[in-house]
This record gives C-alpha cells, structure tokens and sequence, in this order.
C-alpha cells in the first residue's frame, strides 16, 4: 500500500535486540508508524538526515530538583525543561524540596500552572508529607505520582524520622495507592562536620544501608511500593538485590554515582559536594554491576539540581551540595 507519512528520521544507528543497526522511523501524527530497512521507507512530507547519529525513545528522568518559584534565580521550568529537551529527555519528575515546599495543594497547584506555562517537555511532580499526617490533602494525588521523605533534612523542619514516622508515611502511600520514595539516609547527627573528611562519616554508606533497611522493613510490614532514590553505595545495592523477591522494590543510579568518586577532585573543592556523597572506586563498579548485571538497581536518574556558581565554588563545607 502507498501511504505518505509525516516525517521520516532517516538512516540512523538504531539499537535492535542490543546491536547497533542502520533504520529509518517513519511518524504519523506524532506517533512511530514503523521502523525501516534503508530504501523500504514509506514516502514522506519531511524527512531528517540522521546519519551517524542515533535514534532512540526520549529518555524519563524521573529524579530532577526544577528550581523555580523562590529559587527561579537558579532556574525556571522553561530554563529547566529546555536543557532536558536538548539532552534527549522528554519527560522529568519534579521533587517536592522546592522553595516553598510542596506539603499542599496551594504549592503543588502553583508548580503545576508555572510547569503549564512554559514547559518544553512532559513534566510530572511528586509531593512530601506534612509533619502532621492528618494534614495530608488528599486532593492533591490527582496531580502526584509518588511520596517522598528525606530524613535527613524533612522538609518540615519539626519532623523526626523514628521508626513509628516511616511506618505512618509508608501507611500513608499505600492507602493513596501511589509510592513512597526516600532518601537513604539517616536523621542528622548534633554534631556540624568540621572538615571534608567528617562530612564522609556523617552521611557513611553504613547510614545508607541502615536506612534503606528502616524502609524495606515498613515496605514488608504494609506491602507498599518504595522506590530507593540515588543509591550510592555496594551494600546498599546487595541490600535490595536480597529484598527483590517483588517488583514492589525499586531503585535508581545517578551518573555520577556511577562514574565519579570522593578522591576525584582536589581537597576542599565544593564541585565534590552531594548528598550521598561520591563514593569510592568499588562502589561505581558494583553500581554499574547491580544496574547492568544483577538488576537490583532499574534505572539512572539524574538528581538534577543547579546552583549558582558562588554557590559550589565556594570551600566543601560552605558549598551547596
């Protein structure tokens, strides 16, 4: 049959059953219509040379910090999802430690009409929980797509993660049907690091895999959906290899959690400065081992979060991480 299609991406490196192969794709309506052998393309009314570049879905980044609101001085949703669009990302999820944070529907609505305004790609958004559970409005899961909680840092500063708090939150989530997602890490110590080395211990991979186990624990007790963000660490991956019995468990990598470590920057340098913290060379190996091999981590996210240039040159401990 001779039909004529909208576009063609023509003669591309495109990836079949994990080789590299040479396919034109042809798109109808904004959808893919089929994949072609160069010459057997359907006729066309625009097409695009994609010689020697590669063809591949849009990529979802499900773990990104979009500034705007207070911080749009660092970034907005239209500097933001620019950026993503022009790195082959065409859908991000936005996190709920923005300024103001999103405990309510009043902030989370005021993201969403920004988001609305001036977008360039997909952009969904997840909420925190408010120090009281009760205040918790439920309006707001139409427009969610998951919980988050950070115990080291609660967006409610008055919030103390016990054990009793992750069982609420993680009761919370799965009577709202959606997933609780956390930072693994424990509630921080009194005690302010004095120097890099201090930083390291304060938020040590032993905190990571406690944490994580806090969760995994209320995740059996309930049979909730938890998703693991920014794994950083060996014992971490090996502890939700050991829990993966269920598709109930789920985790992500950042890049740089794969291919950077803690002694690859001069001393002091606030460039180095994250939460997690970059870990050593074992730890990108068994990374990339769990993410590649092993599956116990699904997917890479990139934690994306801008700061101003002051802000990361700034010494280690003064530096934004």
């Amino acid at each position: 049959y001779h039909m004529t299609v909208d576009l063609v991406l023509k003669d591309g490196i495109f990836i079949e059953n994990g080789r590299e192969t040479i396919r034109s794709v042809a798109i109808e309506a904004g959808k893919i219509e089929g994949v072609y052998k160069h010459g057997d393309e359907p006729q066309y009314q625009n097409s695009i040379d994609c010689r020697g570049l590669y063809i591949l879905p849009g990529l979802i980044d499900i773990h990104v910090h979009l500034r705007d609101l207070k911080q749009s001085d660092k970034e907005d949703y239209e500097s933001g999802t620019m950026a993503a669009a022009a790195g082959g990302v065409t859908t991000v999820v936005d996190m709920p430690n923005s300024d103001p944070p999103v405990l309510d529907k009043k902030t989370l609505d005021e993201k969403i009409a920004h988001a609305q305004e001036s977008s360039y790609v997909n952009v969904g958004f997840y909420a925190g929980i408010p120090n009281n559970i009760e205040d918790f409005d439920v309006q707001m899961l139409q427009d969610i797509l998951g919980l988050k909680v950070y115990p080291h840092s609660p967006l409610d500063k008055s919030t103390k993660y016990t054990k009793d708090r992750i069982k609420e939150c993680t009761k919370l989530a799965v009577a709202s049907e959606i997933p609780l997602l956390f930072h693994p890490d424990m509630p921080a110590r009194e005690v302010v690091p004095k120097n890099m080395e201090e930083f390291f211990l304060a938020h040590s991979c032993e905190d990571e895999v406690k944490s994580v186990q806090s969760f995994i624990d209320a995740k059996i007790e309930y049979e909730a959906r938890l998703h693991v963000c920014h794994v950083s660490c060996a014992a971490t991956a090996r502890l939700i290899r050991d829990n993966r019995a269920e598709d109930t468990l789920t985790a992500e990598v950042t890049p740089h959690h794969l291919f950077l470590t803690g002694g690859d920057f001069p001393h002091d340098d606030g460039l180095a400065k994250m939460f997690p913290p970059l870990r050593s060379p074992y730890d990108n190996k068994m990374l990339m081992e769990a993410l590649c091999q092993t599956c116990a981590i699904d997917c890479v996210a990139s934690d994306h979060a801008p700061h101003k240039k002051w802000e990361k040159t700034a010494p280690f401990l003064k530096a934004s991480p």
